[in-house]
């Protein structure tokens, strides 16, 4: 469907793949291209100005793209993810001994010339906990001044990635000692910081829902705010982790939103309520 925002005016396209849909997708711009990762496997290269399929169907070279990872490089177009069958997506709540520890998660791109894909020299690094290497689950949406963009595994490792030099390096981990799952990363408008809010799997109220912010120079990582405390006991609602989180071009406000409910103090805040949140970030708090 498309849609003018400024008049108001939708347009059916039609069905580009039948059968498919596309949880996770990123619009390129400058080069007039929707890529969208399919939940049964398949991808999708759309021309959004000659409207018309560019690619459709299972990535070649047997690639099994991951569908909640597609990293758009706004320098070259090229997008990325990693190799990941859903079978080798280990439990990011109890991983367990039986899993496949020696399974390394490629990172892979696709190129709209000559539709190609490829499956490049470095894979995500392995946890240093848990010793086993995750499918990227987040990342930032621009490179930091080398080069690289900052990525977390679905486990919560933490690392870089410099797409021109096809190489990673691990960082640590998010949260914790051994991380925690994360859906969302935004880096600051000078790139010395990035944001975050750990536990997307609605568990984030057990450690008071943090909003992190990391210093990319010094690797610290700060607390802005703890969210659940405050909120369960000023208007009895639980937020349990977020899906979306933006920050504006100025880099003093971070936009949110959490998907969770009314509920007691200590009670498990799940699903239901959706709310926005906006936190202001002073400028003593973010120098570039």
């Amino acid at each position: 469907i498309h849609y003018n925002a400024f008049t108001g005016a939708v347009e059916d396209l039609g069905i580009p793949l039948e059968g498919e849909s596309w949880p996770y997708h990123v619009y390129d711009p400058q080069r007039h291209l929707l890529f969208g990762a399919g939940h049964y496997g398949n991808v999708l290269a759309y021309d959004t100005r000659e409207r018309r399929l560019i690619y459709g169907g299972p990535p070649k070279l047997g690639i099994a793209w991951y569908n909640r990872c597609v990293m758009l490089d706004p320098d070259t177009g090229v997008i990325y993810s990693t190799d990941s069958p859903a079978e080798k997506i280990g439990d990011i709540f109890n991983p367990g001994p039986n899993e496949d520890k020696t399974f390394k998660h490629y990172l892979v791109s696709y190129q709209r010339r000559n539709n190609t894909f490829t499956r490049l020299r470095c894979y995500s690094p392995e946890n240093p906990v848990l010793g086993r290497s995750g499918a990227v689950r987040a990342h930032t949406k621009r490179k930091t001044a080398e080069g690289a963009f900052w990525c977390f595994d679905h486990y919560g490792t933490m690392f870089k990635f410099f797409p021109a030099q096809e190489r990673v390096e691990l960082v640590g981990t998010n949260w914790g000692e051994r991380g925690k799952y994360t859906t969302n990363m935004c880096l600051s408008p000078g790139g010395r910081y990035v944001y975050y809010i750990p536990g997307a799997d609605a568990q984030a109220w057990k450690y008071g829902t943090p909003v992190v912010q990391l210093d990319t120079q010094t690797k610290g990582k700060k607390v802005l705010a703890f969210l659940y405390e405050f909120y369960v006991d000023k208007y009895g609602y639980g937020p349990p982790g977020t899906y979306g989180l933006e920050l504006d071009e100025k880099g003093e406000s971070l936009f949110f939103y959490m998907n969770g409910r009314f509920a007691e103090k200590g009670q498990p805040a799940s699903y239901g309520r959706p709310a926005i949140f906006h936190l202001h970030i002073p400028a003593s708090e973010r120098p570039e």
